[in-house]
């Protein structure tokens, strides 16, 4: 079993095993250097519509199955403000309760 000290280099695939096929490793288009941060855009009024959709669909589910300190979370966030949240307006809510913060920012709402 690999561990994290035995990659160094991501931007490789390791030794594997005899009969483990993988593709090559390319950087997918759209994604910046690092490979975890989407590249800022915009979301335009069909994306809105369905994050509303899909947040008003999910917070019916979520009622019943979760606990009630993560719902008061959810309600802190303000996640259902209409659209895309903003990961900008996301973290000043977080920094007034906690030293977190969330990466990239697609400046959903601006």
């Amino acid at each position: 079993m690999l561990t994290a000290p035995d990659i160094a280099d991501y931007s490789q695939i390791p030794p594997l095993p005899s009969g483990v096929c993988v593709a090559p490793l390319q950087r997918p288009a759209g994604l910046v250097d690092d490979w975890l941060e989407p590249v800022r855009r915009k979301c335009g009024s069909a994306e809105h519509r369905i994050w509303d959709e899909l947040f008003a669909r999910q917070m019916k589910l979520v009622q019943s199955r979760a606990c009630s300190e993560f719902l008061r979370g959810l309600e802190r966030l303000d996640l259902n403000r209409g659209g895309v949240p903003s990961l900008v307006a996301i973290n000043a809510r977080l920094a007034r309760r906690a030293p977190v913060a969330l990466r990239g920012d697609a400046q959903a709402r601006a």
